[in-house]
C-alpha cells in the first residue's frame, strides 16, 4: 500500500497501520505527507486524500483499504531511520473521506437497487459508496445485476460490481452502455446497418 501511494508525485512520504475504530474494529490508517518538491496549488490535503483513495481503490482489494487517510507534516521516525508507527497520531473523522451525494437519476436507482439488499438505507449512500465494502455478498452481487438489468434493460453480468467498484463508476458505465444502445438503435433506423458490424 505504502508503494503505491508513494507512486503519486504528490505524496512525499507514506505509511499505514492497523487500528481500532470507535465500535472497536479493526481499521486501516493511511498516512501522507505533501511533497513540498512538486508545486501543484491545485493539491492539498483534501485533494490528495481523494487522489490516494482512487489510486487504491483501482489496485487493492476491498478488505485491503484505509477507512481514514491522515494527513501529517512528517512521520515520526525512531532512531534507526524506520517510521515509528506507535507515535503517529490518531485518526479522526475528519480525516474520512467527504461523501458526494447522489447526484444523476442512474446513481439513484443503482442506490436503490443496493439498499434493497443489504443492510444500509438508501440515504446512507453516497457516489463513493462500493457495494462489497458496504457488506454485500457475491450472492448479493448477481442479485443486484440482476435489479440493474431490470431497470435500465441491460445485459450486464457480475463482473461490472468488481471492475467499476464504486457506484459512481458503475453509474458512468451503465450510462455509457445506455448511449451506445441509443447510437445504435437511432443508426439502425436511419439506414439499416446491422448492429453486429458496427463498432462505437
Amino acid at each position: 500500500m505504502e508503494s503505491l501511494m508513494l507512486n503519486i508525485p504528490q505524496v512525499g512520504a507514506a505509511a499505514s497501520v492497523s487500528s481500532q475504530n470507535d465500535k472497536g474494529e479493526n481499521v486501516i490508517v493511511a498516512y501522507f505527507v505533501l511533497n513540498d518538491k512538486v508545486h501543484n496549488d491545485s493539491v492539498d490535503a483534501d485533494n490528495l486524500r481523494e487522489l490516494i483513495r482512487d489510486k487504491l481503490e483501482k489496485t487493492l482489494p476491498h478488505f485491503m483499504l484505509p477507512e481514514f487517510y491522515v494527513a501529517v507534516s512528517k512521520l515520526p521516525m525512531t532512531p534507526s531511520g524506520k517510521v515509528d508507527r506507535a507515535k503517529l497520531p490518531p485518526s479522526s473523522e475528519a480525516d474520512e473521506i467527504s461523501k458526494e451525494p447522489l447526484v444523476t437519476e442512474t446513481e439513484k436507482t443503482i442506490a436503490a437497487a443496493w439498499a434493497s439488499l443489504i443492510d444500509h438505507d438508501y440515504e446512507q449512500l453516497e457516489r463513493n459508496s462500493n457495494f462489497f465494502q458496504l457488506g454485500g455478498t457475491s450472492l448479493q452481487a448477481v442479485k443486484a445485476v440482476r435489479l440493474l438489468n431490470e431497470a435500465f434493460s441491460l445485459k450486464l453480468n457480475v463482473k461490472y460490481l468488481f471492475q467499476f467498484g464504486k457506484l459512481k463508476w458503475l453509474a458512468e458505465a451503465i450510462d455509457l452502455l445506455l448511449k451506445r444502445n441509443e447510437v445504435r438503435m437511432t443508426l439502425s433506423v436511419d439506414d439499416g446497418t446491422e448492429l453486429d458490424e458496427m463498432e462505437i
